[in-house]
C-alpha cells in the first residue's frame, strides 16, 4: 500500500515537473540569443508553472503522502544545453525563529543550541534576537537594539536568513565570537511570518534533541507521543502531523545555468509566499 501511494505521488509530481520543463525549454530556445530576456522570462515561467503545478498537487496531499513530495529532480534538454535541478525541501521540520519571542519552549530551544555550540555570550545574542522581533526601541540590555545604531535595520520579525546574518555579524563585531557561524541556522530554524505546525513525521533528530524531546527509535508522531514528557512541548509548539487546516510552507529550490530560485510555497494556502533569485557564480 505504501509503495503504491509513493508511486502515485511520484507520478503526479513528475507529470507536474514535465509541464514546467516544457515551458522552460520553449523559452530557452526562444530567448537563447539574449541572456537578459532569457533569464527573466525563464524565471517568470518557472514561478508561474510551479505555482500552477503545486496548486493541483495540493489537493492530493494528506498526512500519509506529504513526505513523498520532498525530493530532487535533475532535468536536461535533449541537446544538453539546458540543465536544471529542482528540489523540494520541508520547512515544517524546524522551529520558527520568530516564536522565540513568545514561546518559552522555542526560547529554550535557542538557548540549548547556543549552549551546545559554545557561544561565548548567549545572553547578548538572545536579546539581540528578541529586540529585533519586538517593535519597540527599548534595549533589554546595553547594545541589544541594533536599530539604534542602524535606523534602516528592520524590526518586527526576522524575515529570512539574510536578516538573521546581519544580527550575527553585529554580534560578532562586538564579541569576536566565531562560534555563532558554526551553528547550522537554516537547518534548525524557519523564518516565517506566521505560525505553522512542526510536522512530527518530518522533524530531525537534531531539532528534537534541542527541543528536549525524548525518543529512542525512528522519529515519528507515534513514537514521540509515547513519552508523556513530550506532550507539553508538542502541544505548545504545535508539533503535530500534516493538517490541511494549518499553514504548511515548503521551499522549492531551482538551479539552472547561473541562476538559483528559492520559492516558498504554502501547500495548504495554495500560494507563493516568497521568491528569491540569486546568481550562483
Amino acid at each position: 500500500m505504501k509503495k503504491s501511494v509513493a508511486l502515485f505521488l511520484t507520478l503526479v509530481f513528475v507529470t507536474s515537473i514535465i509541464i514546467i520543463i516544457g515551458a522552460i525549454f520553449a523559452l530557452y530556445e526562444k530567448f537563447s540569443h539574449n541572456t537578459f530576456y532569457k533569464n527573466i522570462s525563464q524565471n517568470s515561467v518557472i514561478i508561474l508553472d510551479i505555482n500552477k503545478s503545486l496548486f493541483k498537487l495540493s489537493n492530493k496531499i494528506n498526512e500519509k503522502t506529504i513526505k513523498y513530495i520532498f525530493t530532487s529532480f535533475p532535468i536536461s534538454s535533449n541537446n544538453g544545453n539546458f540543465r536544471a535541478l529542482i528540489t523540494i525541501i520541508p520547512l515544517t521540520n524546524r522551529v520558527n525563529i520568530n516564536e522565540v519571542y513568545k514561546n518559552k519552549y522555542a526560547k529554550k530551544y535557542l538557548q540549548n543550541i547556543l549552549e551546545y555550540y559554545q557561544v561565548l555570550d548567549p545572553f547578548f545574542l538572545e536579546n539581540l534576537i528578541l529586540d529585533t522581533v519586538d517593535l519597540d526601541n527599548k534595549e533589554r540590555i546595553g547594545g541589544s537594539e541594533i536599530v539604534l545604531k542602524n535606523p534602516f535595520f528592520k524590526q518586527g520579525k526576522i524575515y529570512n536568513y539574510t536578516h538573521l546574518k546581519k544580527i550575527l555579524d553585529y554580534y560578532f563585531k562586538i564579541t569576536n565570537d566565531k562560534n555563532i557561524y558554526k551553528i547550522p541556522w537554516q537547518k534548525l530554524f524557519f523564518f516565517g511570518d506566521n505560525s505553522s505546525i512542526i510536522d512530527c513525521n518530518l522533524i530531525s533528530k537534531e531539532v528534537a534533541k534541542f527541543l528536549g524531546l525524548q525518543f529512542s527509535e525512528k522519529l515519528s508522531c507515534n513514537t514521540l507521543n509515547r513519552y508523556e514528557e513530550n506532550k507539553k512541548i508538542m502541544k505548545n509548539l504545535n508539533i503535530i502531523p500534516y493538517n490541511k487546516n494549518v499553514s504548511y510552507p515548503v521551499l522549492i529550490n531551482v538551479k539552472y545555468d547561473t541562476e538559483e530560485l528559492n520559492i516558498t510555497y504554502d501547500i495548504n494556502q495554495k500560494r507563493i509566499k516568497d521568491i528569491k533569485s540569486n546568481i550562483l557564480y
